[in-house]
């Protein structure tokens, strides 16, 4: 028996995720994620598809011009009653999207790939998909088509789990997970994932802006800088990283938190508990800045705040120079699957304050602070250390890149067609599709 070795000239990939690409559909880590795997995938010759609800204001299907990459934008008739982002309307998008997605994957790429004798690898990704792998997979078997396809169906987070036909997705797909964490976590499911981590570009590992980190080290000036970037949720411990600013600021440290959250409700919880604690809480309103325009307004609003809002996308090449200018980036998670800002943190020479939980990278004083508790004291302490020992944050900044190199994304694609290939031989696939 010959190994299948999936080659990119006898395989195709498929992703399935609610999020994506466009600045309309990156609500968080998951579109961030799916975007890089494909486009990885694309930059190392596969045949990639990425189907996504997208900008209503961009065509159903856009081919990439260099790469051998399809964007297909799902549910556009939707999404253009619901304008201001992915989430918007999301049962009316969910109820297109499981029901459209599964004929355009079989009639448009499937069934084409198969008679060019290649094999199909679909990934879906979080809840949003698990209809429609349990479609897919009835679908096929009726086109006979089911034998060229694996499937794979990934856990991000555990949102949506109890809207999850589980005996159904297990018959259609292999589960898969981003973490340890995650993997004990679905024990509690009866399910046991095989592990495919998220990675960073390598782009990540480059040199930053100096311009950019110095201005924003400018603007601070004598005071802490700290970033936080994640969803407002509870999960995300921003209650815990509010009340160590008030903390530092009664110190007499004067910490300026620049902080990029997203839509949701808990927002105002968020900034009302800054309220209470007499925190300078200032909203930063603008229309897809550049780096440069994001940086002026921030020196304006830098002196008025305690707590900057950062209520735009902030461009990858400013976020990258806050991440290497801050005396700490606070993705102090109490529940996180990954934890991919303290990756993308390490991989700029920041420093990363992460959780403890599914941050299969961290270690504790060698790349990163690990925080184990939700007591903001525990954030003050760790500052306060490392600002009267210089040479352990030269140890975290210095020791993350080498780190961040082991979770590069053309890596996880690897450790991707290990396990894909391992799923070949157990199901007794040769080197011909369905053989």
């Amino acid at each position: 028996m010959h190994i299948v070795e999936l080659q990119p000239k006898d395989t195709t990939f498929v992703l399935l995720s609610f999020e994506g690409p466009d600045l309309y559909s990156l609500a968080g880590g998951l579109g961030v994620r799916v975007s890089e795997l494909a486009r990885t995938l694309a930059t190392l010759g596969y045949e990639t598809h990425l189907f996504f609800v997208g900008d209503p204001s961009k065509p159903d299907r856009e081919r990439d011009a260099t790469l051998p990459l399809t964007l297909w934008r799902v549910a556009q008739e939707v999404s253009r009653r619901f304008p201001t982002g992915v989430y918007a309307g999301e049962h009316q998008k969910h109820a297109v999207y499981t029901s459209v997605t599964p004929y355009l994957v079989i009639e448009r790429v499937v069934e084409a790939a198969v008679a060019q004798h290649k094999h199909v690898i679909i990934m879906g990704e979080e809840w949003h998909t698990s209809e429609t792998m349990c479609v897919l997979h009835e679908r096929l078997i009726e086109n006979n088509l089911r034998h060229a396809v694996i499937m794979l169906w990934n856990a991000n987070n555990i949102f949506g789990f109890e809207q999850i036909n589980w005996q159904c997705l297990q018959e259609a797909a292999y589960i898969t997970a981003v973490s340890r964490y995650m993997k004990l976590r679905m024990w509690e499911y009866g399910l046991n994932p095989l592990i495919i981590p998220n990675g960073v570009p390598e782009r990540f590992l480059d040199p930053v802006r100096t311009d950019l980190s110095q201005s924003l080290q400018d603007i601070a000036r004598e005071r802490l800088l700290l970033t936080k970037t994640a969803r407002y949720d509870p999960s995300k411990n921003w209650i815990q990283a509010i009340h160590a600013v008030a903390r530092l600021k009664a110190l007499g440290l004067h910490p300026l938190l620049l902080a990029r959250g997203g839509l949701e409700p808990y927002g105002g919880v968020i900034w009302n508990e800054a309220h209470m604690l007499n925190l300078r809480h200032v909203r930063l309103t603008l229309h897809r800045p550049t780096a440069e325009e994001a940086l002026y307004h921030i020196r304006l609003c830098a002196d008025e705040a305690d707590v900057l809002e950062l209520d735009f996308y902030v461009p990858e090449t400013l976020l990258r120079a806050a991440f290497h200018a801050s005396h700490a980036v606070l993705a102090n998670s109490g529940h996180e699957p990954f934890g991919l800002v303290g990756l993308e943190t390490m991989a700029v020479g920041g420093v990363a304050f992460t959780g403890s939980t599914g941050e299969d990278y961290a270690q504790h004083w060698h790349n990163a602070i690990m925080l184990d508790t939700s007591d903001p004291m525990e954030i003050v302490g760790n500052l306060l250390y490392l600002q009267e020992h210089p040479e352990l944050e030269q140890t975290l900044r210095r020791n993350g890149p080498v780190t961040a190199r082991f979770y590069l994304w053309e890596r996880v694609v690897e450790t991707l067609r290990s396990k894909v290939r391992h799923l070949l031989l157990e199901n007794n696939w040769s080197s011909g599709v369905g053989a």
